[in-house]
């Protein structure tokens, strides 16, 4: 399939000061591509979950669509301030009756044998740890799955219980 990349955004660690000891090397870091572009969206979370996140649900577009299809990420700006995630695809979309249940726990919508039902529902609990939604629109044409992430610095830290 082909993917493209519409926006620019980066994935960026919060820490606490108290956590210096591990961000040494993070201080002095005046070459980061965020810094240099103006364009670019930054959002405060842990990047381990929300790239294992994008990555899963890139995995299910490339199912989605085979070798033919088309994929897209993107970084949009939303009013509020917060950053949505975009991956979108142009797949055979998912079943009206199928999509209420995509974020329940080992619920498949693939056929036996193809899936074990965790990836959406991993996706779900990561948006939630970062107060962030994840929604899925589906049409015969297109499915689009959307992280939104907030951008506000006070609230708590990805993955302690937010």
């Amino acid at each position: 399939p082909t993917i493209t990349i519409d926006a620019e955004f980066s994935i960026a660690q919060r820490h606490n000061d108290d956590d210096d000891d591990n961000n040494d090397n993070n201080d002095n870091n005046d070459n980061n591509d965020s810094d240099n572009n103006d364009n670019a969206m930054m959002v405060f979370v842990d990047p381990t979950h929300i790239r294992e996140c994008i990555e899963l649900l890139i995995d299910n577009a490339v199912d989605a669509v085979g070798m033919a299809g088309a994929i897209q990420l993107q970084g949009v700006l939303a009013d509020d301030g917060a950053v949505d995630i975009v991956v979108q695809d142009n797949g055979p979309g998912i079943p009206d009756d199928v999509r209420p249940h995509i974020f329940e726990p080992y619920f498949s919508g693939r056929e036996a044998g193809r899936g074990l039902g965790i990836g959406l529902s991993k996706c779900w609990v990561i948006a939630r740890q970062h107060g962030g939604t994840i929604i899925c629109e589906s049409s015969a044409e297109i499915t689009r799955f959307v992280i939104r992430v907030p951008a506000s610095n006070d609230q708590e830290e990805p993955g302690n219980g937010a």
